[in-house]
C-alpha cells in the first residue's frame, strides 16, 4: 500500500502555516491511476476558508480548459483537496457536486491548537470526464460552525488536473455516457437529501440505453452515525438505561424504482475522525473519512421496462432490521445514474421476464446472557436475493 503523502506544491498564500510545524493529517489509500508522462493541466476550482458556513455552501462556475486537448478528450481527471485549520472543532461533512451530481463526499479530521493541521487528498475523477467536457457549476457544501469553544476554520484550496490523452494514454470519456443527479438542487446547496421519510424523483433515461448502473451515497447522523452500535429493540432492557441506542446494528440502502426494489447496499461503517477515540485518528484518519465510500448497482437488467420514453421514480431510503424497518434519525443520501445508449440510436428492446426483490431482507436476531450475567451477546443476520431474468 502506497499513502498518498506527496505535495504537489498547489498550497496558497493563505496557508501561512509552516508545514513543518503543523501535523500532516492522511488517509491511507492508492495513488490515482493517471499517465504520469502525460502533459498536465491545472486550474484553480475555488478557495474558501470555511467558518460560519453552514447553509452557504461554495459555489463556483467552471469552464473547461483546453491546454491539454479537446474538452472530453482527457486520459484522465484527479482533484486536489487541500485544507489546514487550527484551533478546535468537530469534524465535518463535505458534499461536493459537479453539474448538479455529487461527486465527492468527505469529512474533516479534528483540528489541533497550536501549530494546527493540514492534510491533502487527490481523488480520480476520470469516470466524469463526460461532465468535465462542458461549463458548469461546482458547490462545496462544508457546513462549519463558530461557536464557543468551537473556533477552527476551514481554509482550503481544490485544484482539478487534467492529462491529455495520446496514443500510449487513450481517452478516457465516452460520448454516449451520461449522468444524471438523483436529486433536482438548487443552485446554492449540496446534492444530499435527508432521509426518512425516503426520498424520490422521477427519470427519464434515453430509449437506446443499453447499461444503466447507479451510484450512492449515503451517511448516517446523529444518532445514526454509530448505527453498527446500537443494540435491537427487543434487547435495549437488558442493558443498563442510557448504555445503548436502539434500532439494531443493521443498516440497509435501497433503491426502488416504480416502488419495486432494484437495488441495495450494505454501508460502511466509516468511523470519522471524531468518533469513538478521537485521538485515535491523528494523524492517520480511517478508512472512508477522507473519501468516503460509494455502492455501485448495475440496473441493466431493468432496462426493458425503463426505456419506453416515460419517466419513472427513483426512490432512495435506509432500513433497519426490526420489525417497522425504521431508524432512529436521519442519513443523508444522493445517488446519479450513469447511462450508456447505443451509439446507433436504434431503441433497446426486451422484457423482464421474471422479477424476485422482497421489500425487505430477511433478518434474524438473537440474544444470549453469559453466566456472570454481565455480558449480552446479540447477533442479528441478514440474507437479501434479487432475480431478475429477462429475453432480448
Amino acid at each position: 500500500m502506497i499513502l498518498q503523502l506527496v505535495w504537489t506544491g498547489l498550497l496558497p498564500a493563505l496557508f501561512s502555516l509552516s508545514r513543518a510545524a503543523v501535523l500532516v493529517d492522511f488517509q491511507v489509500a492508492q495513488p490515482p491511476p493517471v499517465p504520469q508522462d502525460a502533459k498536465q493541466c491545472t486550474i484553480q476550482v475555488f478557495e474558501r476558508v470555511f467558518a460560519f458556513s453552514f447553509g452557504d455552501a461554495e459555489v463556483v462556475n467552471y469552464t473547461p480548459p483546453t491546454d491539454c486537448g479537446e474538452p472530453g478528450s482527457w486520459a484522465a481527471v484527479t482533484l486536489n483537496f487541500t485544507v489546514t485549520s487550527n484551533g478546535t472543532q468537530f469534524d465535518r461533512l463535505g458534499i461536493l457536486t459537479f453539474q448538479n451530481v455529487e461527486i465527492w463526499r468527505t469529512s474533516t479530521p479534528e483540528p489541533t491548537r497550536g501549530d494546527g493541521i493540514i492534510w491533502e487528498y487527490i481523488k480520480d475523477v476520470t469516470r466524469f470526464t463526460p461532465l468535465f467536457a462542458e461549463p458548469g457549476t461546482f458547490i462545496m457544501q462544508l457546513d462549519n460552525l463558530i461557536q464557543t469553544g468551537l473556533d477552527g476554520n476551514y481554509s482550503t484550496v481544490m485544484h482539478a488536473t487534467f492529462y491529455e490523452s495520446s496514443p500510449e494514454h487513450p481517452t478516457a470519456g465516452q460520448a454516449s455516457e451520461r449522468y444524471h443527479s438523483s436529486l433536482d438542487v438548487a443552485n446554492d446547496t449540496g446534492n444530499d437529501a435527508s432521509v426518512p421519510p425516503a426520498f424520490s424523483i422521477n427519470v427519464t433515461i434515453p430509449q437506446n440505453t443499453v447499461e444503466l448502473y447507479a451510484e450512492l451515497f449515503a451517511s448516517g447522523n446523529g444518532q445514526e452515525e454509530f448505527w453498527y452500535f446500537n443494540v435491537p429493540n427487543d434487547n435495549i432492557d437488558d442493558l443498563p438505561p442510557g448504555f445503548a441506542l436502539g434500532g439494531g446494528p443493521f443498516r440497509e440502502v435501497r433503491l426502488l424504482i416504480d416502488g419495486q426494489v432494484a437495488g441495495v447496499a450494505f454501508p460502511y461503517a466509516t468511523i470519522f475522525t471524531g468518533g469513538i477515540v478521537p485521538t485515535a485518528w491523528r494523524p492517520i484518519t480511517s478508512y472512508g473519512a477522507l473519501d468516503l465510500p460509494t455502492y455501485f448497482l448495475d440496473l441493466t437488467p431493468f432496462i426493458p421496462a425503463l426505456v419506453d420514453g416515460e419517466a419513472h421514480e427513483y426512490t432512495i431510503d435506509v432500513i433497519s432490521a426490526e420489525q417497522d424497518h425504521t431508524i432512529l434519525q436521519n442519513w443523508f443520501v444522493s445517488g446519479l445514474l450513469q447511462v450508456v445508449t447505443d451509439p446507433s440510436g436504434a431503441p433497446t428492446t426486451g422484457n423482464i421476464t421474471s422479477l424476485s426483490a422482497d421489500p425487505f431482507p430477511v433478518t434474524t436476531s438473537t440474544a444470549q446472557t453469559r453466566r456472570n450475567g454481565s455480558d449480552v451477546i446479540i447477533n442479528v443476520s441478514a440474507t437479501r436475493t434479487i432475480h431478475v431474468e429477462l429475453t432480448s
